[in-house]
């Protein structure tokens, strides 16, 4: 699969606040902001080396433009079924904004010698572009590479490993741009700016997965001690801290004044294991306890259900419970890189909500311009 440069379009720093709010707003006030010309391109056509800086750790990640037709052949592996609503709304923004807004994350297996490029390259160069967001204490930086046969020599390595690439967010904008593309090309256009994806190519060494973790509302009728009783038939229940889960297979269950270790129960375990090639904490959760036992059919829209970022952490879920007194907490295990990457290439996708990325891109923070 080849990596493609192009002309990149960039906020001028001091012509704006650089604060979580702004970004976010561009989402859908881009073409406003652009024609009062805050935004700035290259002079040339290049690759992007793009670093993410928080206080948990620091990313780095190469920003190319990917032919769409690699994604509608399924080069690209998926691991989330897309809405068709969602795709509308995401074609209406393109559209409207006449540009991309936020690269679609990508990630794959370390190249070393490609990491080793990008390391030597911003070690030895200085970033052109560097923003600070204050209220999210994050700075992001930016390296441009022009030089033609580098370019090359990046793409030639990328595609000669032909590593397995898999999206981790952005499934609605792929798609939506493979809409458009195809809209043009059954007019006979076949070379449109929408043939041209801009992504985000962050190697899995680069890229943090962190749970979905859930609260609950405890249905009516019942108390947390009888809803226990019964998760006591699907789980081995241990009293417990309130501490992350070690490993998979593990649920930490919370509530008003109790905290327990559940594990599945080896029964369970053996008769499911024969039904699925891999089996995820989620995928349990959503069909044995939320659906059979508690009642919740839509586990993606039904209000009895928060969802609550695990990079959050403990606060996040105090703060969840605090909010919604009578609920119970799960909080699971990251999703493992290797079964994200075995369910995506043969062609499953994860139970609504099962992960959580980082990095996160900001919109705007770089743009393709259609």
């Amino acid at each position: 699969m080849e990596l493609f440069p192009f002309t990149g379009f960039f906020p001028t720093p001091g012509s704006f606040e650089p604060s979580t709010s702004f970004f976010e707003s561009l989402r859908e006030a881009f073409p406003t902001h652009f024609r009062k010309e805050i935004f700035f391109h290259r002079p040339s056509p290049g690759l992007f080396i793009y670093r993410i800086e928080t206080p948990k750790r620091r990313h780095t990640g190469l920003l190319a433009c990917t032919d769409i037709l690699s994604y509608m052949d399924g080069e690209i592996n998926r691991h989330e079924l897309t809405l068709s609503l969602r795709e509308e709304t995401q074609v209406d923004l393109i559209l409207k904004r006449g540009a991309s807004v936020k690269p679609v994350l990508l990630t794959y297996a370390n190249i070393q010698a490609l990491d080793d490029i990008l390391q030597a390259f911003t070690l030895e160069n200085a970033p052109f572009q560097e923003l600070k967001i204050s209220d999210e204490d994050q700075l992001h930086q930016f390296w441009e590479i022009t030089d033609p046969a580098l370019i090359r020599l990046i793409s030639d390595l990328f595609n000669e490993a032909n590593p397995r690439v898999v999206i981790a967010d952005g499934h609605h904008r792929s798609e939506a741009q493979a809409l458009l593309y195809q809209r043009f090309a059954d007019q006979g256009q076949l070379d449109t700016p929408f043939r041209y994806l801009l992504s985000a190519y962050f190697p899995v060494s680069e890229l943090d997965i962190w749970s979905f973790n859930r609260l609950v509302e405890i249905p009516q009728g019942v108390t947390a001690g009888q809803l226990i009783e019964k998760l006591g038939l699907f789980f081995d229940l241990t009293p417990s801290p309130l501490e992350a889960p070690r490993k998979k297979g593990e649920i930490i269950i919370f509530g008003e004044g109790f905290t327990y270790l559940g594990r599945w129960r080896e029964d369970l375990m053996s008769r499911v294991a024969h039904t699925r090639e891999i089996v995820l904490d989620a995928d349990l959760l959503n069909e044995l306890i939320f659906t059979d036992l508690i009642g919740i059919r839509d586990v993606r829209n039904d209000a009895r259900i928060q969802y609550v970022e695990g990079i959050k952490g403990i606060e996040g879920l105090k703060k969840g419970l605090e909010k919604r007194p009578g609920s119970i907490g799960f909080w699971l295990y990251p999703v493992d890189i290797d079964d994200l990457m075995t369910l995506s290439v043969i062609g499953e996708s994860l139970p609504p909500k099962s992960t959580w990325f980082e990095p996160r891109m900001k919109n705007g923070m770089i743009v393709q311009v259609f």
